[in-house]
């Protein structure tokens, strides 16, 4: 298996501990790891380089949300080396009664969400097996965060 590309846009500084002890969960994995940032911060950058000495550290305009980021490291990268993308990003606390497909991502839970197939060893493993068994796969996640549009009401973006 080639490396797998992991790209964190990290957009919320003070949520990088919590995004590495999700993506240290792939020690049984060859990646490469690029994070995103909006400012050149040093002291954020000796803590990336601290936990990751390979790490690929690239400030980014802020546009475009999480996506700009994302597709500026794509625009680096030949993705032929590549058997596998990653894509993370540091989310903030969402406000009380925040949902999405009726389930509550208030607090923590959408982040919580977002980085549950790479929550544990096993899940990012059951992850790329489905990902190597299953050529009509393209994307996981957790279900309760990928939006139906017959229930998602556009007009409340």
């Amino acid at each position: 298996m080639k490396p797998v590309l992991v790209h964190l846009h990290l957009y919320y500084v003070n949520k990088l501990e919590e995004a590495f002890s999700y993506i240290n969960n792939l020690s049984a994995y060859s990646y490469d790891l690029y994070i995103t940032m909006v400012e050149y911060n040093q002291g954020v950058i000796a803590k990336i380089k601290q936990a990751n000495p390979n790490a690929h550290i690239v400030v980014v305009e802020n546009r475009g949300f999480y996506v700009w980021p994302f597709v500026k490291i794509l625009q680096m990268v030949n993705l032929n080396d590549y058997s596998y993308i990653i894509k993370l990003h540091t989310k903030r606390n969402m406000h009380i009664g925040s949902s999405i497909n009726y389930f509550n991502t208030s607090g923590y839970r959408h982040r919580d969400l977002l980085f549950d197939f790479i929550s544990n060893k096993g899940k990012i493993k059951k992850c790329i097996d489905s990902f190597a068994t299953d050529n009509k796969l393209g994307m996981a996640s957790n279900y309760k965060i990928i939006v139906k549009t017959e229930k998602w009401d556009k007009a409340s973006y």
